[in-house]
Parts: structure tokens; sequence; C-alpha cells
């Protein structure tokens, strides 16, 4: 620092500088003299003086001060941390600042930045101004113990997830291996069932054809009951679609279980849907048992005692727990004899008309 003592605008040459008291330099021919601060902080008053005539100043030392700042949140070896050095409030440029052994030098706004060491604790220290002062950056081990804990949890976790994927991936590959052998089981099932069926009408209708030639009926009968027969195919068809879509399986004699559709059953549902083909009832399916029976009673004139035993098995079959086996003759009768109420009605159109 530099003294300058003047009496109004001339210099005071040789003036005696003293220190608190203590004489420490003398001024030169222009007042001038440097003076070398004290390191400690504080108060200290210096003192011209000449003669008669005599001057004091004092000065109030600021402390020198350095902080450190980690760049994460926990101070970490080899992590980079940045000094501030400040002098009265107000960073201090050009400071030397000691890391471990590294030393950095801070820029104009007082601060410096460096890499800490691999050690328990790091000291930093900055000197300026004939101050010395220093700072300890600790726990740099205990952090990184404490900043591998959820990391060795979080790889912990990764490898249990991982495991869990895998063995998640594999029933998922299971399953879909399950899912599709069910699918082809049921789609071959599904194509027997309607090869099946389709055979099995295709014989039906063969057989009952050789069974109307047989008779020698007239051309006209055989054409009718052919007719019949159609449309009681596609009443079958039309029942069984219905029936799907709704998901509606009659109950059988187990109670509330889904009872497998019988050969007797079928047999029974098929000689249904043929009297109902001989009614005149446009849309069977919206009507009942009782009302189609009525029907065929009242305005088609078919047999009264076979209309009502092919309604009576048909309804206790369907919505009761008849044995289809047990009903099989008397539907088989009461079917025959509708029909041939029919081919006579129709013999007697047919003879009338000659």
């Amino acid at each position: 620092m530099t003294l300058v003592a003047t009496i109004g605008s001339v210099p005071v040459r040789n003036a005696t500088v003293a220190r608190d008291g203590e004489q420490v330099t003398t001024t030169d021919d222009r007042g001038r003299t440097s003076l070398r601060l004290p390191t400690t902080p504080g108060n200290v008053t210096y003192t011209v003086s000449r003669g008669e005539f005599s001057g004091n100043a004092t000065l109030d030392l600021a402390p020198l001060r350095v902080d450190v700042s980690p760049s994460l949140p926990l101070a970490l070896p080899f992590s980079t941390a940045t000094a501030n050095v400040t002098l009265g409030g107000s960073g201090v440029g050009g400071v030397p600042v000691t890391v471990g052994e590294t030393t950095i030098t801070t820029g104009p706004d007082g601060f410096a930045t460096a890499r800490l060491p691999l050690a328990a604790s790091a000291t930093v220290t900055a000197r300026q101004f004939g101050q010395s002062v220093s700072t300890t950056v600790a726990g740099l081990y205990r952090n990184l113990a404490i900043a591998l804990v959820p990391l060795a949890l979080l790889i912990g976790g990764l490898v249990v997830a991982r495991r869990r994927i895998d063995t998640s991936a594999r029933a998922v590959l299971a399953g879909g291996y399950r899912l599709v052998t069910l699918f082809v089981h049921g789609v071959v099932g599904v194509a027997v069932a309607a090869v099946t069926r389709v055979y099995t009408s295709v014989q039906t209708i063969i057989t009952e054809l050789r069974a109307l030639i047989d008779r020698q009926d007239p051309p006209q009968v055989v054409l009718r009951r052919l007719l019949a027969r159609l449309r009681s195919w596609v009443s079958q068809q039309e029942t069984r679609l219905r029936q799907v879509a709704a998901r509606e399986t009659p109950v059988g004699a187990g109670g509330g279980m889904q009872a497998t559709v019988t050969d007797s059953r079928r047999t029974l549902r098929e000689n249904w849907d043929r009297f109902v083909a001989h009614t005149s009832v446009r849309t069977p399916s919206t009507r009942t048992p009782g009302e189609i029976a009525e029907h065929a009673i009242h305005t088609d004139g078919l047999p009264p005692d076979a209309v009502r035993t092919l309604r009576d098995a048909f309804r206790g079959v369907e919505y009761g727990r008849l044995d289809p086996d047990a009903e099989r003759a008397s539907v088989t009768e009461a079917l025959d004899a509708v029909e041939t109420h029919l081919a006579d009605d129709e013999s007697a159109e047919n003879g009338g008309g000659a």
C-alpha cells in the first residue's frame, strides 16, 4: 500500500510514519512511502509527523475468506469444486488457491474451479495481502459410500427386474403357444364337425328322397314334400345360428350344467323343424311352441292329437327334463300322422281336380 503525506498540496518530505505508535518508515521527497499491511485483520492506525505537524488515518483490514462449493450434491473424490475468494464481501482476482497438491488462480470475479483429490478430505488454501486462509472439504470417502448405496440398490433392482422380465417373457411366450395350440385344435374341431354335419344332412336327404320315391306318390306330392324337407332344413340352420348368437344351450337333467346335445335331442329338434315347415307360420322364430301348435290346429287344420304330442315332447325336452329317447317313438308317430294327413289332402285335391 502507498501512503502519501501532504499539507494542502505540498508534499511532506522526510516525515516519520508510525503504525499503532511504532515507527516503521519515512516519506521520500514526494511525501510518499510504501507500507506492508499487517496480516492480521482488524483496525490499524498510521501516523505521519514532522516537527509540529502530524496526521493519522485508521484502516479497517477485512479478513480474506475462501468458500468451497462442490459441483455435486455431495463432495466426492475426483469431482470438481469451486473456490470463491472474497475480501470484505467482494471477489478478489489473481489469488493463488491450493487444493490438495494442485494450485489454481482465481479469476477477476474471485472464482476458481479445481478437482478434488482421492482422499478422505481436501484442504483448500488461499493466500493474498499477507493473509492465508484455509477451509477443509471433509467426508469424501463417507460421501462416496453414501452415493454407492443407492447405486448398488439400483443395479440390484435392475438385475431383479431383468430376471422378472425374462420370466414374464417366457410365461407370455408359453401362454401364447398354448393359445395358438387351442386355436388350431378349435379350428380343426369346428371344421370336422361342419363336414360331419354336412355329410349327415346329405345322407338324410338322400334317404328321405328314396323313401318318397319308393312310396310312388304323385309327382306333386313328392315335390311338396321335398320343399317341406328343404324348409325344415333351413329352419334348423336358422335355429342353430340363433342359439349360437344368443349363446343359449338347453338345460339337461343336470340342472344348471349345460348339457351336450345328444343324437336323440338333435333328432327331436329336426322332427319339430319338419313339423313347423308343414305349417303356414311365417316367422316361427318369434313364436312359442304353444302358439305354433295352436296355429297348426286352427289355421292349417293339422291333426290336433299329433300336433299336441309334438308340442308337448318338444317343450318337455327343450325346456324341461323329459328324456328325448323316451319321446322318440311318439314324436315319430305324430310327425308321420301330420305328413300322412297332408299327403291325403294333397291326393284328394289332385283327385278332385281330375
